[in-house]
């Protein structure tokens, strides 16, 4: 039998205390990824040939355009997107009072069908059950047409929409007219993915391509700055703290570092109840978060997510394996959750994408004459993230 105390309970009276002791934080949403600054700074040119590739909407009697931003991870991206579109529809109300924003996460919207959906319902009043892609977007074009409205969509990570989703959209304009498609297309793809996505068909039918270079450290140190002067209250951070985060953010060309830095320690700070950040802490916070990692397992599909489960006990000793033993693995995985297994071609398709995630590498091995294999590796220690994910697992499935 256990002995109940004072420790087997929360007390409350700490509850309310520690809810309502004051904070290093001034605005803790500033450090937020989704938050759009009022001021953006170092990209101003990036702002100008936006405003060249879209006015035409505003010009053009609303006629149709696209973009495509590109950059690495923590360049800027969606933020430069989201601010240029939040001012871009500040002038547009002026010749277009019904001017909308539309912005889809391509990590969730993987098809056109699921957009379909969306936008169905919110601008035509229907669930878009019934319709094919091709059938709703004609719907939705006189639905605009008719009620004078204009669409400006985001797509970020678009290399995560099949290829045959995002041509259809390419090919609006030129199926309908320009003047008669009142929707235009802001889309963001990572570099490198945006190289092996990209085809000859979809490339030509993108008309601005916008590429985004990483953060100095001048740069870098100027927004973090800026960041904590809107994030945290006075003398909290100091400015060689600072620049000590603009030097890792400008080695690992990734702003996302630097910000997620800054909320740790806020946090860590609060919790310790210390006003002041100090370099010491910065020992405190692994170096090494694994931040691109956490993200992506958060943005796993439930079978990619038992895929790459798979692949780590596999790899667990040795260091390459092949697309077989992981499908086997892969179904004594799914009979483990309780869940029935894809075939192997769909499993392929779930390395392919847990590929871009950059959590595996793959290298074809061969040559067409001889027959081609893929060889299959973890892009980090298996050691250390096995549990992680299987924890991570019992809580999204179990």
């Amino acid at each position: 039998m256990i002995a109940i105390t004072a420790n087997n309970f929360y007390d409350l009276t700490k509850f309310k205390h520690t809810i309502h002791r004051d904070s290093v934080f001034r605005n803790i949403e500033v450090l937020d990824f989704s938050y759009v600054p009022d001021k953006l700074y170092m990209r101003n040119d990036i702002i100008n040939s936006l405003i060249y590739s879209f006015r035409r909407i505003l010009t053009d009697n609303n006629s149709s355009t696209n973009c495509l931003i590109t950059g690495l991870p923590g360049s800027g991206k969606t933020t430069i997107a989201r601010y240029f579109a939040k001012h871009f529809r500040q002038s547009a109300l002026e010749s277009i009072p019904d001017f909308h924003i539309e912005f889809f996460n391509c990590l969730r919207f993987r098809r056109n069908d699921t957009i379909v959906a969306h936008l169905s319902k919110k601008y035509c009043h229907s669930s878009g059950k019934g319709y094919a892609s091709e059938e709703f977007w004609i719907i939705l074009l006189k639905k605009l047409i008719y009620s004078k409205k204009y669409l400006f969509i985001i797509l970020d990570n678009i290399d995560y929409l099949p290829r045959k989703d995002l041509l259809q959209l390419l090919c609006l304009s030129e199926s309908f007219g320009h003047q008669n498609v009142r929707i235009s297309f802001l889309f963001i793809s990572r570099s490198k993915q945006w190289d092996y996505y990209k085809n000859q068909d979809i490339n030509q039918r993108i008309y601005d391509l916008i590429k985004i270079k990483p953060y100095s450290f001048k740069e870098a140190y100027t927004i973090l700055k800026d960041k904590c002067e809107l994030a945290f209250k006075e003398n909290v951070i100091s400015e060689d703290l600072i620049a000590q985060l603009a030097q890792i953010v400008s080695e690992r060309k990734n702003m996302r570092y630097g910000i997620k830095y800054l909320r740790k320690l806020g946090i860590y700070v609060d919790k310790h109840e210390i006003e002041k950040i100090s370099f010491e802490m910065l020992n405190e916070i692994p170096k090494e978060f694994y931040f691109e990692y956490s993200e992506a397992l958060e943005n796993l599909k439930e079978h990619e997510l038992l895929t790459f489960y798979s692949i780590i006990t596999i790899l667990s000793n040795p260091k390459i394996t092949t697309t077989e033993p992981i499908y086997i693995e892969y179904q004594n995985v799914c009979k483990k959750f309780k869940k029935k297994p894809h075939v192997i071609m769909v499993l392929r398709r779930h390395i392919r994408s847990l590929a871009k995630f950059n959590l595996v590498k793959t290298e074809v091995i061969g040559s067409p004459r001889k027959g081609r294999y893929n060889e299959i590796s973890l892009s980090y220690d298996p050691s250390g993230i096995k549990k992680e994910v299987e924890m991570f697992l019992n809580q999204k499935l179990g």
